[in-house]
């Protein structure tokens, strides 16, 4: 029987897995670590009634000081 386009090899896939977690990782300690984050959180405090949508929308358009 012939290997399919998407036969891969399990150690690609292990690896591909791996580096997409760490760049996964990185990323949410960056988010996590920088003051935007606490930013967005007190907007998000601020206006708890409104749909997180929202809250992003009003947190991207105030300017930052």
């Amino acid at each position: 029987m012939a290997a399919s386009a998407c036969d891969h090899g399990a150690g690609g896939h292990d690896e591909k897995m791996r580096d997409a977690l760490a760049t996964l990782e990185q990323g949410i300690a960056a988010v996590l670590d920088g003051d935007g984050f606490a930013r967005y959180l007190a907007t998000l405090a601020r206006f708890h009634m409104y749909s997180p949508n929202n809250v992003a929308f009003i947190w991207t358009s105030v300017p930052r000081q």
